[in-house]
């Protein structure tokens, strides 16, 4: 029996195969590494800014209500009236409600040296 031997393209060809496996399986796992780190950090960025336009929405929404609170009678003078036995300045509760109408009414009994009373008290 006679053995060949191979030769030198041949042992080449085999090396560089089995390098090939070797290096491919190390080089697709660091890019899947550093894509699947892409990928998190791209899911984490997305998710923040998810959350600021639903904190956003949620602000807007706070401020619109707002808005439309005081826009809702900024001129009108709150119903108040001095009551007939004590001369204090009546307010509805309602009106007491409001910030600028119940100012109002207080500044008014201030003026006048008596109280701000609740209609129905």
């Amino acid at each position: 029996m006679t053995e060949q031997t191979p030769t030198q393209d041949e042992l080449m060809d085999r090396l560089v195969g089995k390098l090939e496996e070797r290096l491919m399986g190390k080089i697709t796992a660091q890019v899947e590494g550093q894509i699947g780190g892409v990928l998190s950090k791209n899911q984490e960025l997305l998710q923040k800014l998810v959350d600021q336009k639903a904190d956003n929405a949620d602000l807007k929404g706070q401020l619109e209500q707002l808005a439309a609170r005081f826009d809702a009678k900024p001129n009108d003078p709150p119903k108040h009236k001095p009551h007939e036995d004590h001369n204090d300045v009546v307010i509805s509760k309602a009106d007491a409600r409001d910030p600028r109408a119940y100012a109002r009414a207080k500044a008014e009994a201030q003026q006048r040296g008596v109280q701000v009373r609740f209609e129905g008290r």
